[in-house]
C-alpha cells in the first residue's frame, strides 16, 4: 500500500470518529433536554401534589373546627356533630391516599371540592337545627308560663264565680264581666283542660263478607284499622260529652281523609291553624283513665310504611302515635 492510501485510510477514519463523536453529543444533549424536561414536570408535580395537601388539611380542619364551635350542651346535636366530623375524617382519608400518586391529581383536587362542600352542608344543617332548637327552647319556656298562668286565672275565674254567687244583687253586673273575661280565657282554659291521651295502638284487619278477620300486617291485606288509645285524667275537665279528632297520616304525609266517612277539617292551636282529620269520636267522660277504640274502613288501598296518628282534644294536640304496615 502506498504512503498516499494510507493517510487517505487515515483521514477517513478520522472522520468516521468525529462524526461518532457528533453523534453521540447530539445524542447526549437531545437525552439532556429531556431528562431536564423531565425533572421539571416532576417537580411542578410535586409542586402541585403539595398544594393539593395543604389545600386538604385547610379545608379539613376548618371544616372541623367550625362543627366543633356549633357545639352545645345538647347531647343530640352533638352526637350529630361528632358523626359529621367523622364522615369528614373518612373523607379526608381516602383523599390523602389519592394523593399518593400524582396520577390521581384531578380525581384527588375534585375529592377536595367535595370536602369543602360537605363540610358546608353539614354546617348548615347544624346552624338550622341550633335555631330549631332554640325555638323549641323558647316555645317550652312560654307554654310552661302560659300553663302557669292558665292555672292561676282558672283559680281566679273560681273565685270570682263564688263571689258572684253570693252577691245577687250585681250578679247581672258581674255575669256580664265573667262573660267578657270567658270569651278571652275560653282557648287558654281549653288549652290547659284538654285531655291527654297515651299508649295509641292501630290494628289492621281484613273484611270477609263484610265482617272483620284476622290482624293483618300487610298493607295490601288490610280492609280496616282499629285505633285504641287511653284517656288520662285532667282535673280542669269537666265531665261529660268529649269531642276527639284522629288524624291518621300516611308515609308520604297525606291525611287520610273521606268526608262520607266523617273527614273534615278543623282549626287547631293557638294560632287556628286548619288541619284535616281523618274521623271523630265523641265519649262521655268521667275524669277517670279509660280506653276508647274505633274503626275506620276507607274501601280504598293503604300504602306500606310508617303512618302517624295524632288526636286532638278542644282543638290541640293530646297525644301521638305511630303504627307500620308492610
Amino acid at each position: 500500500m502506498s504512503r498516499k492510501n494510507a493517510n487517505q485510510n487515515v483521514v477517513a477514519a478520522l472522520i468516521v470518529a468525529l462524526l461518532a463523536l457528533a453523534g453521540l453529543n447530539i445524542y447526549q444533549f437531545i437525552n439532556r433536554n429531556a431528562l431536564v424536561e423531565t425533572n421539571k414536570q416532576q417537580e411542578s408535580e410535586i409542586i402541585e401534589m403539595d398544594k393539593a395537601k395543604t389545600e386538604l388539611e385547610k379545608e379539613y380542619y376548618e371544616a372541623l373546627s367550625e362543627l366543633e364551635e356549633m357545639k352545645s350542651n345538647n347531647e343530640e346535636l352533638n352526637t350529630l356533630i361528632e358523626g359529621q366530623q367523622e364522615e369528614l375524617t373518612k373523607q379526608k382519608n381516602r383523599i390523602s391516599v389519592l394523593l399518593k400518586d400524582s396520577r390521581n391529581l384531578i380525581e384527588a383536587r375534585e375529592e377536595i371540592e367535595k370536602l369543602r362542600q360537605q363540610g358546608e352542608q353539614y354546617l348548615a344543617e347544624i346552624t338550622v337545627l341550633r335555631e330549631e332548637n332554640e325555638k323549641l327552647t323558647a316555645s317550652n319556656t312560654e307554654l310552661k308560663a302560659v300553663n302557669t298562668n292558665l292555672l292561676t286565672e282558672v283559680e281566679t275565674t273560681k273565685e270570682r264565680n263564688e263571689r258572684l254567687r253570693s252577691t245577687k244583687d250585681s250578679l247581672s253586673v258581674q255575669n256580664a264581666e265573667l262573660t267578657s273575661v270567658k270569651d278571652d280565657l275560653t282557648k287558654r282554659v281549653n288549652l290547659a283542660s284538654t285531655i291527654e291521651v297515651e299508649d295509641i295502638d292501630v290494628a289492621g284487619y281484613g273484611l270477609k263478607d263484610n265482617e272483620r278477620t284476622w290482624r293483618k300486617r300487610n298493607a295490601d291485606k288490610v280492609d280496616v284499622i282499629e285505633i285504641c288509645f287511653d284517656i288520662m285524667v285532667n282535673e280542669l275537665a269537666e265531665s261529660g260529652k268529649e269531642e276527639f279528632l284522629i288524624r291518621v297520616i300516611d308515609p308520604i304525609g297525606e291525611t287520610l281523609a273521606i268526608e262520607r266517612l266523617g273527614s273534615g277539617v278543623a282549626l287547631v292551636g293557638l294560632d287556628n291553624q286548619q288541619v284535616r282529620y281523618t274521623k271523630s269520636i265523641t265519649i262521655e267522660y268521667k275524669q277517670e283513665e279509660d280506653e276508647i277504640c274505633t274503626e275506620w274502613k276507607p274501601s280504598v288501598d293503604f300504602r306500606e310504611g310508617l303512618y302517624t296518628v295524632e288526636i286532638y282534644n278542644k282543638g290541640f294536640l293530646a297525644g301521638i302515635g305511630e303504627f307500620k304496615l308492610r
